[in-house]
């Protein structure tokens, strides 16, 4: 990691309003993690990323060098999405099971 995405990623944590502690504890990343990636020492979690993401921060604008951090407009958190996606694997799933039921010959 380079010194510009380590100071975008200090940037974003400071725009969201996190303190290192605080953005540490919503994503399940070490404190000293955080710490580590605003000094280029540490590779980015993608734990992290999703942290980010959930914040509508436009993660291109975080690794590009030329452009300054943006936010995401009309964005739908990650969480809200991972949700939705189990939704319909249970449903596909119940389709399944009521499908092989209805088929002559299966048990």
């Amino acid at each position: 990691m380079n010194e510009i995405v380590a100071q975008k990623l200090k940037k974003t944590r400071l725009l969201i309003g996190d303190n290192q502690l605080t953005a540490s504890n919503k994503r399940g990343v070490r404190q000293k993690d955080v710490s580590l990636m605003s000094q280029e020492k540490k590779y980015i979690p993608i734990e992290y990323l999703v942290y980010m993401l959930n914040h509508k921060i436009d993660l291109n604008t975080l690794v590009n060098e030329n452009t300054e951090l943006k936010r995401i407009q009309n964005y739908r958190p990650i969480d809200e999405i991972e949700i939705k996606i189990k939704e319909l694997s249970e449903v596909i799933n119940n389709v399944m099971v009521s499908e092989h039921d209805n088929v002559p010959g299966t048990i």
